[in-house]
């Protein structure tokens, strides 16, 4: 049958076996351009399509020699002939060339000893130094700027650790062992400090050290083993099943957990009740609708925010299969969205709190870091750096990034950054880094 469509006379088409069962098609010689482009998108998605199961056609061929007025579900509205300035489509970045990509995956020259380490995932500095830990519990020490490391001796495989004033604790325990150990000290000296407990009704979570003295933190029990004092956790809350950062600020303790592609989301200890509670922004209108939604946002930082000290900032990011991430503000009671970037190729975007935009790709926070005065931020693709103007300033990775085969990376002043895959076991991520600040010292 002939379809009248924008102005054009054309041919509606039965396509058997599809979701949208009728394309309309046209002689229209100024047209045909657009057949043949799409044409070229059909050909290729049905070469991509290792599933597809329908009876042959001749839309593709059809498509080559006429315009399309209707196709998929949508009508021509319009058409402009009028020449497109090039500068529309101009990539605001530098391509990366098959040169740039070849040099990225070539072998270092030689065996490096740590290319079959394990994965770090954590590390603090302190007096000049980088400590970093591994999955696989080992303990190693690197003096500025080095490309080696020194494995620390400790007095069993360690689970946890942070700096505090100068000094180094770490918590270890036999593996599947229920009984485990602060000890406190540097390098190769040890003294032990408190005995910790362990059960499935009672985790062990984290050591935290952002305080005035160390945190045992466990399900049910946070234990201050200097001052002697406990606070019993009355709340089931406290769930743990992935990598925890911790922050105290304003009375509470925040426990954000990082469980990849099972989320994790935020919660807090109040210091003085023991009340624990999640800290949760989500719409349960929407699958993993909401600023912060614990099944589906993994939180991997938290921060005292610089332009706001009543208020913390916490970082959300995750690759698995769409890339998604945020920097939140939590203000007491009140969330909001900070900070967010989708993919874009728009050299004029800005963020807008009242206009956000509803892509499913957005930028993933992978590690947050700093002293309350300033804070960063590490992006798939650059350091976002919060101080007290409202909106972060960034600074784009080299293209390639490269980082060293140490895997660690000296060359900022105020930060080292350290390239790990400690996200693999929870998601599809690829490698991802970790910021750790120098003032931490």
């Amino acid at each position: 049958r002939t379809v009248e469509i924008a102005g054009y006379s054309g041919t509606a088409y039965s396509v058997p076996d599809t979701t949208y069962a009728e394309v309309v098609l046209s002689k229209e010689e100024s047209l045909l351009a657009l057949g043949k482009a799409l044409a070229a998108y059909s050909n290729t998605i049905e070469t991509m399509s290792v599933e597809l199961q329908r009876p042959e056609d001749n839309l593709n061929e059809l498509l080559e020699s006429h315009g399309v007025l209707q196709f998929w579900g949508r009508q021509l509205t319009s058409v402009s002939f009028a020449e497109v300035d090039p500068a529309r489509f101009a990539i605001p970045a530098t391509p990366i060339t098959l040169a740039d990509v070849k040099a990225a995956d070539a072998e270092p020259a030689g065996k490096d000893a740590n290319d079959e380490a394990a994965d770090i995932i954590k590390a603090v500095y302190l007096k000049g130094r980088l400590y970093t830990l591994t999955d696989n519990g080992e303990l190693a020490v690197w003096a500025e700027g080095a490309a080696q490391n020194k494995m620390v001796k400790t007095p069993d495989q360690v689970h946890s650790f942070c700096a505090l004033n100068g000094e180094l604790f770490i918590v270890t325990a036999k593996k599947g062992a229920s009984t485990g150990y602060l000890w406190s000290g540097e390098s190769d000296s040890w003294t032990r400090e408190a005995e910790i407990k362990s059960s499935t009704k009672n985790p062990f979570i984290s050591l935290d050290c952002t305080g005035t003295e160390p945190f045992l933190v466990s399900g049910a029990t946070i234990v201050m083993p200097r001052s002697g004092r406990a606070i019993p956790v009355k709340s089931n809350a406290t769930e743990f099943g992935g990598f925890a950062t911790t922050l105290q600020h304003g009375g509470y303790l925040y426990v954000g957990v990082n469980a990849g592609e099972w989320g994790g989301g935020l919660q807090r200890i109040s210091l003085t009740s023991g009340k624990a509670e999640r800290v949760d922004a989500s719409d349960p209108k929407e699958l993993c609708g909401g600023v912060l939604n614990k099944s589906c946002d993994p939180v991997t930082g938290l921060a005292a925010d610089p332009a706001n000290p009543d208020c913390i900032i916490a970082t959300t990011g995750l690759v698995h299969m769409l890339p998604h991430g945020s920097v939140l503000r939590i203000c007491g009671e009140k969330i909001s969205l900070a900070y967010s970037k989708p993919y874009t190729l728009d050299p004029n975007w800005r963020f807008d709190p009242k206009n956000i935009s509803e892509s499913n790709y957005s930028v993933p926070y992978f590690s947050l870091g700093g002293d309350g005065r300033k804070v960063w931020a590490v992006g798939s693709d650059g350091i976002y750096h919060f101080a007290t103007d409202k909106l972060p300033a960034f600074s784009a990775f080299p293209r390639p990034h490269r980082t060293p085969p140490s895997r660690i990376d000296w060359s900022n002043p105020e930060f080292i950054l350290i390239r790990t895959g400690m996200n693999q076991r929870h998601s599809l991520s690829g490698g991802s880094l970790i910021l750790v600040p120098r003032s931490a010292s």
